[in-house]
């Protein structure tokens, strides 16, 4: 039927190990490296997964002047 004291605390010790062992940490060095995408013109980074509409909403925001190829010459489509 049910556990003693002694089922419990292992199970217990258990549970905490597993918490312990668990990754902890920041995900900054993470987002850094995603940021792959650069506009020429000011030099703004973005992320890797960005969508084409959010990079022209950027250079037609930031930079009226500029083409979509000038801003990010780099880009490919997915």
């Amino acid at each position: 039927m049910g556990g003693g004291n002694g089922q419990k605390s292992a199970t217990k010790r258990e549970r905490n190990a597993a918490k312990l062992a668990a990754p902890k940490g920041s995900q900054l060095k993470q987002n850094q490296a995603a940021m792959t995408l650069k506009c020429n013109v000011c030099l703004t980074t973005f992320v890797c997964t960005s969508k084409e509409q959010q990079l022209k909403d950027h250079q037609e925001n930031k930079h009226p002047k500029a083409t979509f190829e000038q801003c990010f010459p780099d880009y490919q489509k997915a």
